[in-house]
């Protein structure tokens, strides 16, 4: 989750909202947990569009809800070394995707190695230490359609470069002009990147910076 993000910030405070402390201390509480937020933000990498390898694609919009494709793709420098070291296998991610009227995608792939059955898991290249994390899902209803997450640590090229892309098919990630710019988030340690290692992918627009645009005729947003 976005450190500060509205979704983040609306789960403390419903939170405290339930708790059996008094109004002012339930404030207070809220403040904190804002400037925690904010502390956390500062901490994220946010992806260079730029580099020519960040990009979201959505197509099939031009069609009912259910057969959509997704790609999210980035690359992030991050602290390096990295603390905690990077696990999905362990640990596993968290995709959100967010326009102006809120969450397209929001789903977190938990940990666990790659079994069959369920033909679902992450798997890991064969280096020490590992370098790569694929997860697969080969089911027939993937979480929101997502088929395929890789997590590619690529320090040897530039310290704390890391890679990421996700899959989908058969979503429905309801994207429209009005509600442009999208971001996109790749959360490492997740729920909520409390170690800050994050990476957004964003497209304010207009171009020649990095924007989105929408083909309504294909059914395709592109953003890049």
């Amino acid at each position: 989750m976005r450190s500060g993000s509205p979704i983040a910030l609306r789960a403390v405070f419903h939170a405290l909202r339930k708790s059996p402390i008094g109004w002012p201390l339930r404030w207070k509480m809220y403040r904190q947990s804002r400037r925690r937020f904010a502390s956390r933000r500062s901490m994220m990498a946010v992806s260079s569009p730029s580099s020519g390898s960040t990009r979201v694609l959505v197509t099939k919009l031009a069609t009912p809800p259910g057969d959509d494709k997704l790609t999210l793709k980035g690359e992030v420098t991050l602290p390096h070394l990295f603390n905690p070291p990077l696990d999905p296998l362990t640990n596993g991610v968290r995709l959100l995707i967010n326009d102006s009227a809120g969450n397209l995608l929001d789903l977190t792939i938990p940990g666990g190695a790659f079994v069959d059955p369920p033909a679902a898991g992450w798997k890991v290249n064969a280096k020490v230490p590992v370098s790569k994390w694929t997860y697969l899902n080969k089911t027939l209803a993937p979480p929101a359609g997502i088929t395929k997450v890789v997590v590619q640590d690529k320090s040897l090229k530039l310290p704390g470069l890391v890679k990421f892309l996700a899959k989908g098919k058969n979503g429905s990630y309801a994207a429209f002009s009005a509600n442009l710019p999208l971001t996109g988030l790749m959360v490492l340690d997740p729920p909520t990147a409390e170690t800050g290692q994050c990476g957004e992918l964003g497209f304010p627009g207009p171009a020649p910076s990095p924007a989105c645009v929408f083909d309504p005729v294909a059914g395709k947003l592109k953003c890049k």
